[in-house]
């Protein structure tokens, strides 16, 4: 049986990985960008007409409920200047 010393096995990350910007952006990609990720709960917007933001990433997002009461989500970017405009 191997047996690791100190310099074999660290309990944390190099430092770079908490500051650098380049890894923060694979970060971003393969984690938020890969994936479903809960923002809010649908209990927070009851009514037709709710809604929350969120940033997540960088991006901004409405989450909304509809006419028909479902509740759905949206990139702000992505909508028209007038109707992504922060709320």
């Amino acid at each position: 049986m191997a047996v690791l010393n100190s310099a074999q096995f660290s309990p944390t990350l190099g430092g770079r990985y908490y500051y650098e910007p380049e890894i923060y952006a694979k970060e971003l990609e393969r984690i938020f960008g890969q994936m479903w990720v809960c923002v809010g709960r649908a209990e927070a917007i009851p009514e037709k007409g709710q809604f929350f933001l969120v940033d997540l990433g960088g991006e901004n997002i409405i989450v909304v409920r509809g006419r028909d009461l479902q509740v759905r989500a949206f990139f702000l970017q992505r909508l028209s200047p007038s109707r992504g405009a922060r709320l």
